[in-house]
């Protein structure tokens, strides 16, 4: 399962393991974060939100920070 996260102005395709980069979000390592703008969700069907789909959130762990 993959998905089309929005954050730091930026979209960007997540699937579980990723490690990501991102900006302009300020929080302390190892803490759970949630991404609630979620613009699609794919498996085998695809689901595309109008802007966002609805109830979808992606939960990460930070583990580091940085610039």
């Amino acid at each position: 399962m993959y998905a089309i996260i929005e954050t730091g102005g930026k979209q960007l395709k997540v699937e579980a393991g990723d490690a990501i980069f991102r900006r302009k979000i300020r929080s302390w390592s190892r803490r759970k974060v949630t991404f609630d703008k979620v613009l699609l969700v794919g498996d085998e069907t695809v689901t595309i939100g109008a802007p966002y789909v609805e109830g979808a959130t992606v939960e990460a762990t930070d583990r580091k920070t940085g610039k």
